[in-house]
Parts: structure tokens; sequence; C-alpha cells
């Protein structure tokens, strides 16, 4: 009966410090997600600084197959290369160490302390006010439930000596390095975690029911199985993101059977009495849990600076191991979103707000070659245009999509009203590149009808384009730096295109009582003014949904002042 007690308390044990690194997790990722959207902004082809962007957002989130995921999203979303993805996941190995490191306080005497500060984070969790309070509650409590969850563990271990004689008996009927490497990478595979897998070596070790030599051997393994979680990523993803998981895979393999093997082979070969060379050398830190952790983060530091210089020619390697095939490429795409980067809901924000931007980009430009065929008798880019505004509205379904998705995610209050806004930001953007399809279509309906636009007009249509494109490139980087000084600026550019309708109307009224234009001429051309004004209109909801979900000016303004 108290062997089958000690075994319940090993498993409630391993279940709460699951549970603690859960919470931990979770609280790091939420309260630091405007740095790590800073972090991944500053991604570059500078190796060193990709592989410090990896190992910073693992130490944080603790997850090395996350931070392996959102690289293979950006990979596959265009944004980052083959080169500087690998250095991010270099960096993500040597980061996911950070939690053995933090386990292996568990040896201090402290470690009580340690475990009783969980009840202070739940009272923040269950009292807190603010979303900044509770997030700190969650990483506090994560925290506390962790070192519980290893006391719970080493105690149930430790004081039952039948379970002590088991798990000492297992580990030396397996002490083979090849096969304890090989224990590694199943288990790692099957929990999808290299951090879980260290932190229960550690609560073994601290016990101890398992030695530093095979505890060390496990942890090479762990580094080579944490790629299951990439690898599973990368199924249906593009060419590029698939080359990243299988070249990451292979690279822990290859590093695994190298360095695993120098391991081995020093350890047989080069005797420090009765030890082998790295075991005296990790032996030298009296705590065995210190010993394996930093072995940890030794080992992956060292497979990473080995690799490092080397992304270049082996994102080169892996084109030709996994080739593209002519034709591959889809013709209607999104450019910055993807599925994947929803492990990590402030970057997937971050990208959201990047392709919407570029679909106004491209609705802009439509617009400018809409007004060009009407205006200037411009054809050439009409196909063009056509071609666009099918990518246009895919990228409008594609996003509304992602955004009802993104909405069912703990974001924080301000990334709940953004990701409102940006419902109705697709749709005026959708909205402009319809109105650019349509003077396109009038283009070629006036051209086959012989009907031309009197040079009043065509000096009119002309001034009334150039206030509009100017008012949309000012309302992309209003959207862009969410600058809301610029604003009044947006609404003195609306009531000039408002008041250029009006007076154009006027002036066409003249034009037609004086036989300067005739009425058919007159449907295309007041037909093509109040569009430019309702494009103003658009473009007001756009720039003023950096402050006023629905693109209100008057709710903007009120929440402007109340911010003042």
């Amino acid at each position: 009966m108290e062997l089958f007690q000690d075994v319940c308390y090993i498993l409630a044990g391993l279940g709460v410090f699951l549970l603690g690194m859960h919470l931990m997790g979770d609280g790091l990722r939420k309260s630091a997600g405007k740095s790590l959207k800073t972090l991944f902004d500053h991604l570059n082809n500078r190796k060193i600084v990709s592989f410090g962007i990896g190992m910073g957002v693992t130490t944080v989130v603790q997850a090395s197959g996350a931070t392996t995921v959102v690289a293979m999203g950006l990979v596959n979303a265009g944004l980052m290369s083959l080169p500087v993805a690998l250095a991010v996941c270099l960096g993500a190995k040597v980061g996911t160490t950070a939690t053995g490191l933090l386990a292996s306080l568990s040896s201090l005497p402290l470690s009580s302390v340690f475990c009783a500060i969980g009840l202070v984070g739940v009272c923040l969790i269950l009292f807190g006010k603010k979303d900044s309070i509770v997030q700190i509650g969650y990483i506090i409590a994560g925290f506390g439930t962790l070192f519980a969850g290893m006391y719970l563990v080493k105690s149930a271990i430790s004081s039952n000596e039948d379970i002590m004689n088991s798990f000492q008996a297992m580990f030396q009927a397996i002490n083979i390095p090849p096969l304890l490497v090989l224990i590694g990478i199943v288990v790692t595979a099957l929990l999808q975690s290299s951090s879980t897998v260290s932190v229960m070596l550690i609560a073994l070790i601290s016990a101890n029911a398992i030695t530093f030599d095979a505890g060390m051997f496990i942890l090479v393994g762990a580094s080579v199985g944490t790629c299951i979680t990439g690898v599973l990523a990368s199924i249906g993803a593009s060419k590029d993101a698939i080359r990243l998981a299988v070249m990451n895979t292979l690279d822990a393999a290859s590093t695994a059977l190298v360095l695993g093997g120098i391991i081995w082979a020093s350890n047989s070969l080069f005797l420090v009495g009765d030890k082998g060379v790295i075991n005296y050398v990790f032996g030298l830190i009296e705590s065995p849990t210190w010993s394996l952790s930093i072995f940890g983060f030794v080992y992956n530091l060292v497979a990473a600076l080995a690799v490092l210089p080397f992304t270049t020619p082996i994102a080169a390697l892996s084109r030709k191991i996994i080739p593209d095939k002519p034709g591959e490429v889809a013709v209607l795409r999104t450019y910055y979103i993807d599925d994947r980067l929803f492990k990590t809901p402030a970057l997937a924000a971050m990208q959201v707000k990047k392709e919407i931007w570029n679909m106004g980009r491209m609705a802009t430009e439509n617009l400018s070659r809409g007004l060009n065929a009407l205006i200037d008798g411009d054809f050439s880019e009409l196909s063009q245009l056509s071609h666009q505004e099918e990518q246009i509205d895919f990228i409008t379904k594609k996003v509304s999509n992602y955004l009802v998705s993104l909405a069912g995610l703990e974001l924080s209050a301000k990334m709940e009203r953004q990701v409102g806004a940006f419902h109705h930001v697709i749709d005026d953007m959708e909205r402009i590149g319809d109105h650019a399809e349509n003077f396109g279509e009038q283009a070629e309906k006036m051209k086959r009808e012989g009907i031309h636009f009197s040079d009043a007009a065509i000096e009119e249509l002309k001034q009334m384009r150039e206030s509009v494109l100017k008012m949309a490139e000012s309302t992309l980087e209003i959207f862009e730096s969410e600058d809301d000084k610029r604003l009044p600026g947006i609404t003195d550019m609306e009531n000039a295109i408002d008041k250029m309708k009006k007076d154009f109307s006027n002036n066409h009224v003249d034009r037609l009582n004086s036989g300067g234009c005739d009425i058919e001429t007159g449907t295309y051309f007041y037909s093509a003014i109040e569009a430019l004004e309702r494009v103003g209109d658009h473009l007001v909801n756009i720039a003023f949904s950096i402050r006023s979900i629905t693109g209100s000016q008057k709710e903007a303004y009120a929440f402007m002042s109340q911010e003042q």
C-alpha cells in the first residue's frame, strides 16, 4: 500500500511541476508580449543577432519548440530567410536550458520558501485588478508550483527504498550511452518539451535515483527529440518551412552523434582517478543538480556555436535535398500571417497588422492603376489590376478568418480592441480595391463607346486623384505608426476632397449649360468624383481605426482627449 501511495505521489508531483511550468510560461508570454514583438522586429541577416533573439525568446516562453514553430511561421510567410531562421532555432536550443538552471534552485536551502511563495502568486491572480498584476501572479504561482512538484517527486522517491532501488537498477541495466540517448529522444518526442525532460531528470538526480552519466546522455537525446514539434508543424507548410524543420532535426541529430560520441569516448579513454574526464570536470560542481543543468547549457551552447557559422551553406544544402518544382508557387497567398504564429498571440497580432497594411498598399496601387486608365487613357496595367484585386479579395477572406481565430486567444485589452478594429479596416480596404476595379471597368467602357472627358474635367479629376492618393499614403503611414497626432491632417484632407466634389459638380453643371460637355460624359464624371469622395471616407475610417474600433472620428477624438 505504501508503494502504491508513493507512486501516486510521484505522478502527482510530475503533474504539479508540469502545471507550474505551464503557469509560469503562460504568465511570461503574456507579460512579455510587447518585448517579443520588439525582438522579432529586430531580426535581420546578422546571425549573432538572430541567435541571440532565439535564445532570448525561448528563455521567456520556456519552450524551444514554440520558438521553432514561430520561426517556421515567419519562414512560411516569407518574412525570414532560412539561414536566419536556423540561427534563431540554434539560439532556442540554448535558451531552453534556462528551465533546467531554474529547476536546479531546488537544491538550495531556500527551496521550501520557493514553494511557499506560490501562494503569493495565487493571491495576485485572485485579487489582482490589472492584467499586468494577474500576469505577474501567474509567473510567481507557476514558480512556486514547479518547486512544490519537484519536492513531491523527490520526497516520494527518497522515502521509499523499493522505488529508489528500482530506478537505480533500471538505469544501471540500460547504462549504455546510445540507449540512453534513444530514451531521451523518445521521451522528449512524446512530451514535445526538452524543458520538461530536463526538469524531470533534475528531480530524479536530486533524489539520487539516477546518475549524472545517465542524465547527461538522456539530455543529449532530448536535444534531438524536441525537434519533433517543428517537424509536426511543418506538415502542409511551404517548402522553406519544411526545409527548416528537416535541417533543424538533422543538425540536432548530427551534433548529438558527434558531440555525444566525443563525450562517450572521452569518458572511456581519459580517466581522472576512477572517473571519466567529463564526469570529473562537472563533478567539481558539488551539487549534482547544478552539474546536470550546467552540462545541458554547455552542451547546447557548444552544439549551436559549432553550427552557427555554417547556416548559409546548410540552407543551400537543404534546397538541394528538398528542391522546388516548377509551377509549385501558389498564385494567391498571404504574405505575413501564418497559423503557427498563434503560439505567440502578440506576434500573430503584429503580423496580421502587417498583412492588412500590405493589403492597403495593394489597394492603393490598384487605385492609381484604375485612375490612370480612366483619366490618362493608360490601360497598360489593367491586367495587373485585375490580378491584384483577386489577391486583395483572397487576403480579405484569409485575414477575416485569422482575426476570428486570434480573437479566441488570450489577448491584452489593447490587442482585443485592435483586433476588433481590424475587421472594419479590411472591409474599408476591400471597398477601396473595388472602387479601383470599377475605375478600370469605366475606362474600358468609355473607350468602347468612344466617350472622352473634356480638358477641364480631366484637370479636375487629376487634381482629385492627386489629393486622394496623397491621403491614401498618409493613411497607411498612420495605420502603421499609430501616430494619432496626424489624424487632424486626415480630417483636413477629407474635407478638402468633399469640397472638391461639390465644386467640381457645380463646375460640370456650368459646362453642361454652356455646351462644353454632354450629359452622357457627365454620368461618368459624376460617378468618378462620387467614388473618389467615398474612397476618402474609407481612408478616414482606416486612419481613425487606431483610436476607434469603428473608425469614428468623433469617438477617436473623444478617446484622445481622455488620454490627455
